[in-house]
């Protein structure tokens, strides 16, 4: 007569059990984004592979230079390793969406970021870039911007500040600026580059002294002694 309380106490803990899984099930499944954390004595650039990106026909130039630029960057900001375009094996084709890519393809060459992109270019010349990063291994999308501006430059820069913010919490520096002085024929100019020495515009110049270039600590100015 105790073996029917049995067996449905039996059902009962297994019902149970089974509950829990499927609550834990997503929380198992679930994989917590990369982090870059550059003071870990186990740090390691990340390998991340920026694909050349797709353009309509009079905005391909464009897409390569945001593409080169965007490489520049994350080379510079030493916390990547950005692999060498060819080495890779994934079809140049391949499309915009996780669902489109072959991740195996990318991780058979080392990358665990994925960058790849779509460049338009619209009236007055404005470049409209939809900008996608992926996390290879787990084989998810993990970023996605859409970012407009007649200059590819400033298009690849915004990005890279977005990727480094992305994988350290921390904000980007490419869309600072570099102030320095430089020696001409009869004067000297202050000259604005880019966070990667490249652009240079003149913002004043001086035919006597000028010297000491210097950011005011907000930003908003330059002091100089001339």
């Amino acid at each position: 007569m105790t073996t029917i309380p049995n067996i449905e106490r039996g059902r009962s803990w297994r019902a149970r059990i089974a509950l829990l899984a499927l609550l834990l099930a997503p929380a198992a499944l679930a994989q917590p984004r990369q982090y870059i954390d550059v003071g870990s004595p186990d740090f390691r650039p990340l390998p991340v592979a920026v694909a050349p990106l797709q353009a309509d026909g009079d905005a391909r130039a464009a897409a390569a230079e945001i593409a080169e630029v965007l490489s520049s960057d994350l080379g510079l900001a030493g916390i990547f390793d950005v692999l060498d375009p060819r080495s890779f094996l994934a079809d140049p084709g391949e499309g915009l969406l996780a669902s489109q890519i072959k991740f195996t393809r990318w991780s058979d060459v080392g990358a665990e970021g994925l960058v790849k992109g779509k460049v338009s270019r619209g009236p007055g010349g404005q470049l409209s870039a939809e900008m996608h990063l992926f996390e290879v291994r787990p084989g998810r999308e993990a970023l996605f911007r859409t970012l407009t501006d007649p200059s590819p430059r400033a298009i690849a820069h915004r990005f890279a500040d977005d990727l480094i913010q992305y994988y350290t919490r921390e904000p980007g520096i490419f869309r600072t600026h570099i102030v320095a002085l430089r020696q001409v024929k009869g004067a000297r100019e202050l000259v604005l580059f880019d966070a990667d020495g490249y652009a240079p515009t003149v913002i004043h110049r001086e035919t006597s002294l000028m010297a000491l270039p210097a950011w005011r600590p907000d930003g908003a100015e330059i002091l100089f002694t001339a």
